[in-house]
């Protein structure tokens, strides 16, 4: 009876060992290496249309000349003096072929000082995870509508891109 138990107890043993193994393999694959992609940081700064340009509190990635000249155009509608470097001159434009814009959008706020940033953008097998931070005012701010934006141009991407948010700062 002794022997026989030993026989099982080895056996659950090693079997156990064989899942945990198995498991050990399962997460290193899961825990794909990521990179940090360089970007080119097109502009940052603040539309002060009170949301008559249209664009909401968003994240975009622009693939197309034609996306591209809709954000710009919508984005000049109300002050027309965003990004005005990158709709003239051809050594400015944007090559699609090439690159992808990211635009990030916060929501309309009741005064100045707000921000927001693209701190890293990681590209891993199957997805591209782009780290925004927000700042906020410290201290008075001017008493003004306003939407903070940045954009930057990344090498061309089909991947899958998440957006998420990192620790907010003042």
């Amino acid at each position: 009876m002794e022997k026989g138990f030993s026989i099982m107890l080895g056996l659950a043993v090693l079997s156990s060992c064989a899942l945990l193994s198995e498991r050990e393999q399962l997460s290193k694959n899961s825990k794909e290496s990521l990179e940090l992609i360089d970007f080119n940081m097109a502009c940052q700064g603040n539309l002060y249309g009170a949301g008559e340009e249209g664009i909401y509190e968003s994240n975009l990635v622009i693939q197309t000349e034609h996306a591209w000249r809709e954000l710009l155009s919508k984005m000049n509608s109300v002050n027309g003096i965003v990004l005005s470097s990158f709709t003239k001159g051809e050594s400015k434009r944007v090559n699609f072929d090439k690159n992808t814009v990211i635009a990030c959008f916060d929501k309309i706020q009741n005064s100045g000082g707000h921000s927001i940033v693209i701190v890293d953008i990681e590209e891993g097998r199957d997805q591209l995870t782009v780290w925004t931070k927000k700042g906020f005012p410290s201290g008075i701010a001017t008493s003004v509508m306003t939407q903070p934006y940045y954009i930057v141009v990344i090498p061309a991407t089909t991947k899958m891109v998440e957006f998420k948010s990192k620790n907010q700062s003042n």
